[in-house]
């Protein structure tokens, strides 16, 4: 399955670039290789370890505030 015409590993990579924070997908077999690009995106400087900790932020904030977290 292809999001948006790419494979899940490069849209998701790309989704936080562009400061989507929450990655939702159904094919959870390709969970291995989301984690694995994301982790070769911060390493490579393709994407900021700053970034991605944002992001948390954001989520676990919103979590909090919801009650869910």
């Amino acid at each position: 399955m292809q999001a948006f015409g790419l494979p899940e590993d490069t849209a998701s990579v790309r989704a936080v670039a562009a400061r989507i924070d929450v990655i939702i997908f159904t094919n959870t077999v390709a969970t291995a290789s989301v984690v694995d690009a994301m982790e070769r995106a911060v390493s490579t400087g393709e994407l900021s370890e700053l970034r991605v900790d944002q992001a948390a932020t954001r989520v676990l904030r919103l979590l909090d505030r919801s009650g869910c977290g």
